[in-house]
């Protein structure tokens, strides 16, 4: 424990002494949160819990926001000119178009047209496989990966993504149809 603490750094600690060892914890708390920016080591060092809870709240709260170059970032672009922005959408509008017209001409798929995001729920159902049973068979045989629904709370679906060129998309469609041709 002695270690951890910044005393120990500069060679005035007591703590050899059960008196010193008393309250020690809370009273070197600058130093061990300079040491223990994680919480964890404090935890396994023996310390008292609220410093240990202390130590892991300002840890969990440092690292859950964005930083600050994100932030000045966010801000710029939201004052900024809106153009890119009108530009994206009216692109990944088209990539959603594309690859739900193409879903929706496969035999035995079905899909629902999704209003945000870039991600199409696909259901699968009908070929009578699980979604992790169709993923694993899809990226084995046609090379396309694609996420299991299981992992969203329904097995019937799984999940393709538009957030990449439209000739790539079209290269994973003709594959994924293919591919859903032979079942």
């Amino acid at each position: 424990m002695e270690s951890l603490l910044a005393s120990a750094r500069t060679g005035e600690s007591d703590l050899g002494r059960p008196s010193a060892r008393e309250g020690a914890a809370e009273r070197h708390l600058v130093g061990v949160l300079e040491v223990a920016a994680d919480g964890q080591a404090a935890r396994e060092a023996g310390h008292a819990d609220a410093v240990a809870k202390a130590v892991d709240s300002i840890q969990s709260h440092s690292t859950s926001h964005p930083v600050s170059f994100a932030q000045r970032g966010a801000l710029a672009a939201l004052k900024g000119d809106q153009q890119p922005l009108a530009d994206m959408r009216e692109e990944f509008d088209m990539r959603r178009n594309y690859m739900y017209d193409r879903v929706t001409k496969i035999p035995n798929i079905t899909a629902v047209r999704p209003q945000g995001a870039f991600y199409i729920l696909v259901n699968i159902s009908q070929l009578g496989l699980s979604s992790q049973n169709f993923a694993d068979r899809l990226l084995s045989k046609a090379n396309v990966a694609v996420i299991p629904g299981a992992a969203f709370g329904d097995d019937r679906t799984v999940r393709l993504s538009y957030a990449t060129s439209l000739d790539v998309i079209k290269k994973g469609m003709d594959r994924f149809q293919d591919f859903c041709r032979t079942l």
